[in-house]
């Protein structure tokens, strides 16, 4: 009865992960979809990489490589009982 609690818990778990995934990625798509098609002054050019990618896609990569770190420290610190 216990592990059937934490599976189900688990599963929600992993539910609401993937929808706030999701919410991310459609908001990214939005951000970079109105970054592209706003109008730019054709007489300045952007000086460097960062420059031109738009911020939602920068914060993005950001988020990712933060979660990434996050993730495998916590891994690294309490590795699974198998």
């Amino acid at each position: 009865m216990n592990t059937m609690l934490h599976y189900e818990t688990l599963r929600g778990q992993w539910l609401f992960a993937a929808m706030g995934a999701g919410l991310v990625l459609i908001l990214a798509v939005v951000g970079t979809y109105l970054a592209v098609w706003r109008p730019r002054d054709t007489a300045s050019r952007p000086k460097s990489f960062l420059d031109a990618l738009p911020a939602v896609l920068i914060l993005t990569f950001a988020g990712i490589a933060i979660f990434m770190l996050a993730y495998f420290t916590g891994k690294i610190a309490a590795p699974p009982n198998w």
